[in-house]
């Protein structure tokens, strides 16, 4: 089961990098921008469908964090997306242990966002070239 949910973040995580390879600098910049802040509402969501009210505080500020993150690759620099991404796959790490102050979520969704959020960072900083 596993291994069928890490192909298709594999999949995912393809299909949302090739667009970049073929965008103008500031598009792929700015589709990055929203897709950062995109993922880091998606853990709000959880709470909202499992009904964590002490999660739903840590889940709401750190997706407002990440918020920021893609605001500043937009007006300060786009090397601030990838960096978020990164994160974000550490963020997803958090919510393999069980508390109370994160949200509840099905265990083939952490490696599934963590392939799409690793790979998408990489292909980013090669693209952009952040990485020379």
């Amino acid at each position: 089961l596993g291994d069928v949910y890490k192909r298709q973040g594999l999949i995912v995580a393809l299909a949302v990098s090739v667009p970049h390879l073929l965008l103008p600098m500031d598009w792929s910049v700015a589709a990055a921008a929203l897709t950062l802040a995109f993922i880091a509402g998606i853990y709000v969501g959880f709470t909202v469908i499992h009904g964590q009210e002490q999660a739903f505080v840590s889940e709401v500020s750190v997706a407002i964090t990440f918020g920021v993150l893609a605001l500043g690759g937009l007006v300060i620099a786009p090397w601030i997306i990838p960096f978020g991404l990164a994160g974000h796959a550490v963020w997803d790490m958090l919510h393999y242990r069980k508390s109370h102050f994160l949200t509840d979520v099905p265990k083939w969704y952490v490696p599934f966002c963590i392939i799409i959020d690793v790979i998408l960072a990489a292909v980013l900083a090669i693209s952009w070239g952040l990485w020379r």
